[in-house]
């Protein structure tokens, strides 16, 4: 089955989230109630609208999640913001929030070392 323009309209509104009534609707097609449910299900039954919709998906999900760098960045304009306008709660709050995804929160880490000594001689045991 070739991805007509009302099949690639039917796609993106799946993949937004609409149900199968709704996406027959954004694309145009003239089904109404049980016809519209009809249509979904036919369209549904093609893999390449399935392999359509799942990629049209997988792009939303990759464009709309931000980098950890795309946030720290933010969080640092916000932070510049908040202490220009004096907004000493919300600087502090930013703060600590950057720290904690920068892992400065964290307790420091010291090496130590230790000698063991397994076994030993009578005289240790005795004391």
């Amino acid at each position: 089955m070739k991805i007509t323009q009302q099949r690639q309209l039917f796609a993106e509104g799946r993949a937004q989230g609409m149900t199968g009534e709704e996406a027959v609707a954004h694309a145009g097609y003239k089904s109404r109630g049980k016809a519209a449910r009809v249509q979904s299900a036919r369209l549904l039954a093609n893999d390449s609208i399935i392999e359509l919709i799942d990629q049209l998906r997988a792009e939303s999900r990759s464009e709309s999640v931000l980098t950890a760098q795309q946030v720290k960045e933010g969080l640092s304009r916000l932070l510049n913001s908040a202490e220009a306008n004096e907004d000493y709660s919300g600087y502090t709050q930013l703060a600590n929030r950057l720290a904690k995804m920068d892992g400065h929160d964290e307790p420091e880490r010291h090496k130590m070392e230790f000698d063991v000594v397994i076994g030993g001689t009578n005289e240790d045991s005795e004391s």
